[in-house]
């Protein structure tokens, strides 16, 4: 399985980011569920398919959003 996070959303292209940083336009009708930036998500070359990978997404989600609130003194 390969895993990419979505970057941005262009028109009907999920712009991507696999492991390595190499960036990939997947069609969003290739998706059979909601996709929206920051989400991470799995392929499936087996079955040719994508899944959501919502605990790995909440974590990092989570991550970022302490370091911001580092980041601006928030976080004392």
């Amino acid at each position: 399985m390969t895993r990419y996070t979505v970057d941005r959303i262009e028109d009907k292209f999920a712009v991507c980011i696999d492991e390595n940083d190499n960036t990939i336009n997947i069609e969003l009708s290739k998706f059979d569920f909601k996709i929206t930036e920051g989400l991470y998500i799995m392929y499936d070359d087996v079955k040719d398919c994508f899944y959501p990978d919502y605990s790995n997404t909440k974590k990092h989600k989570t991550k970022n959003r302490k370091r911001l609130k580092n980041l601006f003194g928030r976080g004392k």
